[in-house]
């Protein structure tokens, strides 16, 4: 399965990276098998919401996270240059603690709602 990673590189810059996560077959529910990921471990988890239009000018991630898109769409411009969009079902996770750090815009026409995952350090 691709997952999107952004991060902070050595030039104080934040990039999107598209790294595989390989599946297993296990039984997380004893009796019926089931490819999964690996686990991560994971400090909490909250819903946040930010009506559309909202921007966050430049910033870094508060802490290592998953966010995962559960209702509109939301715009993230790493400082790199590159702009990805998330909406429903789609993730990243935000790594880029340091150097300038990445813009969030919500586009579209519906607030956006995400699970973020705070994961451990």
């Amino acid at each position: 399965m691709k997952q999107l990673r952004l991060w902070a590189g050595p030039d104080g810059a934040s990039h999107f990276e598209e790294f595989e996560v390989a599946f297993r077959v296990t039984e997380y529910v004893p009796g019926f098998p089931s490819e999964i990921t690996g686990p991560r471990v994971a400090r909490s988890i909250h819903f946040t919401r930010l009506p559309v239009g909202a921007f966050q000018a430049w910033h870094t991630s508060p802490h290592p996270h998953c966010a995962i898109t559960l209702a509109g769409e939301v715009e993230i411009a790493a400082s790199d240059g590159e702009r990805r969009r998330f909406g429903p079902g789609e993730l990243y996770f935000g790594h880029d603690a340091t150097g300038q750090g990445h813009e969030t815009r919500v586009v579209g026409e519906q607030d956006w709602v995400a699970a973020v995952v705070t994961l451990a350090d």
